[in-house]
């Protein structure tokens, strides 16, 4: 289980998440909807540790990795299609 408690974040005092908490089990689907701007990818990138909540806590289970697809081009050009798949976080820096 992924939990999120109180979560808050903003970006240039504006705030994108204010008190949002969440359960979300395991191996199970989940549909995130919104116009744009309402925090979906911010979520996310939460979620992924990609970015830090300013306040709240996001509590994962030990070990859990996460996989991610962006909406831009994110691929690492000097990499082939399988190195970029199997980049795991920090090996970016090294690549």
């Amino acid at each position: 289980m992924i939990i999120l408690q109180n979560i808050y974040k903003s970006y240039d005092s504006k705030a994108v998440l204010e008190n949002f908490s969440a359960d979300l089990e395991l191996h199970r689907s989940f549909l995130l909807t919104g116009p744009s701007g309402a925090g979906k990818t911010t979520l996310l990138r939460l979620i992924a540790g990609l970015e830090k909540p300013d306040s709240g806590e996001i509590i994962k289970p030990a070990g859990l990795k996460l996989r991610m697809v962006f909406q831009e081009d994110r691929l690492l050009e000097q990499l082939t299609v399988l190195q970029n798949v199997m980049l795991e976080k920090g090996d970016a820096e090294m690549a």
